[in-house]
């Protein structure tokens, strides 16, 4: 009797790779994001809206579902297998981008918005935690750099090729006939976007599941997350706050400074958007490897509060170029701010995300990252380009007050950051002494003796 050999388990691809890809699924994130951005005068046309509308569909719409979904999406990434979360992800995201192309009016818009946040709620929370698996501590932050660095990839990408496309377009085609109804630019723009997902969803099947270093078995629903937040109150109070002012500053940056350079110093979209493109990607790509790189030094040298102090000195030097950006009577000097705040300010999220992982056990990474994400982003998407749009349209009565509206917030706000950050310094150092042995998640909560 002949006995058949198991079949093999399925190939994985290594952990480079693992974020390679991870980073490519992260850029296409912020391409739903930005591309928006670059359509706005189209949209307003079809749906017959205003700037404060637009800034919801930019910020809110998608913030209700992400910030609602991240905490759980990031306690299912935390039991079950990271590949399946992210997979399931990308599939309702890139159905979600793909009806955005055929949204009938601004509520429908609003719907599909709200579907990418799910789809984006996904990722983060299983992806953090699966890189972090997958390279030690004082190897860990570069990987998680280019990780969060890809962001700005997917930002070039977007403002560049929906730029390009709108353009190519409106020259060349005007609307077309697709599905028996005739299809506008920015619609087509929307279906570009849409095809990289598909295509990705067989590779996020190669992705490794590590071991664990404990399952959470007897870890009952998110109880030992809210014992983990408060154990640690003094350092995540001021930790979430002030990566919420942060991305608040960020969205209000990236979704209206294309349309500040058309409207106040009169670029064409092809222009802006080849301006943005360059920003997103050169910049802060550059800055993002250049700190992991110097991270991974500093952690292997003990230095504990090494992220948040690198941070609050790069957005000190930032600072005034906050106003240069907007205030600027010429687009030489408004660009030159520009660039300043995207290589020293922009990478900010990745600093939180990087810290999160350095003083969170290993169960709980998933729901951490989620819940630390969710609420940056909340607070950032649905305050910043809203608000933005507010002050233009309501306040300040005219679009000509756009750099005015922009400097009001942008620079403010780097310098909230810099002083919140100052107040996570001493608790980030005690966090990281005291911190749980990786899956020890039982410490925290008071009734886990009671359990099995």
């Amino acid at each position: 009797m002949m006995i058949q050999n198991p079949s093999p388990r399925p190939a994985s691809i290594s952990a480079w790779s693992s974020v390679g890809l991870l980073s490519v699924l992260y850029a296409l994130g912020m391409m739903d994001r930005i591309v928006l951005a670059m359509i706005i005068k189209p949209i307003k046309a079809a749906f017959g809206i205003g700037d404060f509308q637009v800034g919801l569909l930019m910020g809110l719409a998608f913030s209700l579902t992400y910030v609602i979904l991240g905490v759980p999406m990031g306690l299912v990434a935390d039991r079950k297998p990271r590949k399946l979360v992210i997979f399931g992800g990308l599939l309702v995201w890139s159905l979600a981008m793909t009806g955005s192309a055929f949204a009938a009016g601004f509520l429908s818009l609003f719907i599909f918005r709200m579907a990418l946040g799910v789809g984006e709620a996904a990722l983060s929370p299983a992806a953090v935690p699966l890189i972090s698996s997958l390279f030690p501590p004082e190897r860990r932050s570069l990987p998680l750099s280019i990780y969060m660095g890809s962001s700005n990839v997917g930002a070039a990408v977007a403002a560049v090729s929906a730029g390009f496309l709108i353009h190519w377009f409106t020259q060349n085609r005007g609307a077309v006939p697709l599905l028996g109804a005739e299809t506008h630019p920015w619609q087509f723009v929307f279906l570009c976007m849409a095809l990289p997902g598909f295509l990705l969803l067989p590779l996020v099947l190669l992705l490794p599941d590590p071991p664990r270093s404990r399952e959470p078995r007897s870890s009952p629903g998110f109880k030992p997350l809210w014992h983990f937040l408060r154990s640690r109150k003094r350092l995540f109070v001021p930790l979430f706050l002030t990566f919420a002012l942060s991305v608040t500053v960020n969205y209000s940056f990236s979704y209206w400074s294309a349309e500040y350079l058309m409207r106040v110093h009169g670029w064409t979209k092809a222009q802006a958007g080849a301006l943005m493109g360059f920003m997103f990607f050169v910049p802060p790509l550059l800055s993002h490897l250049a700190s992991g790189f110097l991270l991974d030094k500093l952690a292997a040298r003990g230095i504990r509060d090494a992220p948040l102090r690198l941070f609050q000195i790069m957005a000190l030097l930032s600072l005034p170029f906050s106003l240069i950006a907007y205030l600027a009577a010429n687009s030489a000097m408004a660009v030159t701010g520009m660039v300043v705040i995207v290589s020293l300010f922009y990478p900010s999220l990745s600093f939180g995300t990087i810290t999160v992982q350095q003083v969170t056990p290993d169960a709980l990474k998933g729901q951490m990252t989620g819940a630390f994400l969710s609420f940056a982003n909340f607070f950032g998407l649905a305050i910043g380009p809203a608000l933005v749009g507010f002050l233009t349209q309501h306040a300040f009565n005219g679009s000509g007050a756009l750099g005015t509206a922009l400097a009001m917030i942008v620079g403010p706000g780097i310098l909230l950051v810099c002083l919140c950050l100052g107040l996570c310094l001493g608790p980030l150092r005690a966090a990281v002494d005291a911190s749980a042995p990786l899956g020890a998640v039982e410490r925290l909560t008071p009734d886990a003796g009671n359990h099995p």
